[in-house]
């Protein structure tokens, strides 16, 4: 039963590696996609991306699940139960199971940080992005005060713009 947990819960790690090399090809693209101004282009990879992340949430269920019932099995407390636990464990009982589980270890762990690092480059652009339109805006509608409400509470009056929006 315990093998077959195992195997189990390198199914699901596999399934989050694809899922995770899908999320950063789609996050490499999605990095031209801002250079190159596209916005229908970002709409549509972006309804991908939701579709993505959702599947990796329910498959990180799927491995939670599967972690709970090897800590069952294996009489110790969840928390303690990492996957580099969980390969030593496979060690232990000379499972083949446990250089599949190595492997799949470090290439999530390579993927994350991909990852990580290409959605951090696409914050930096989208950030300049928004800076440059500001100052594109500033420049049309100079001295311009969104109306509203300041934080004392008082309403906020927008002043006169160089550029009538009527016109």
């Amino acid at each position: 039963m315990e093998k077959a947990l195992v195997s189990r819960l390198i199914r699901v790690l596999e399934a989050h590696g694809e899922v995770y090399g899908d999320l950063l090809s789609l996050a490499r693209r999605q990095k031209d996609l801002v250079v190159k101004g596209d916005l229908p282009g970002l709409e549509a990879l972006l309804e991908v991306q939701q579709a993505l992340v959702h599947r990796a949430g329910q498959l990180e269920g799927e491995r939670a699940e599967v972690t709970e019932s090897l800590a069952r099995a294996w009489g110790v407390p969840v928390e303690s139960l990492s996957l580099t636990r969980i390969e030593e464990r496979c060690r232990q009982n000379e499972w083949d199971e446990a250089a599949r589980l190595a492997d799949l270890r470090a290439s999530l762990e390579r993927l994350v940080l991909d990852l990580h690092e290409v959605n951090e480059e696409n914050a930096r652009l989208l950030k300049r992005a928004l800076a440059l339109v500001r100052h594109t805006l500033d420049l049309i509608l100079p001295g311009a005060a969104s109306p509203g409400y300041s934080a004392s509470g008082h309403r906020r009056h927008s002043t006169p713009r160089a550029v009538d929006r009527r016109a």
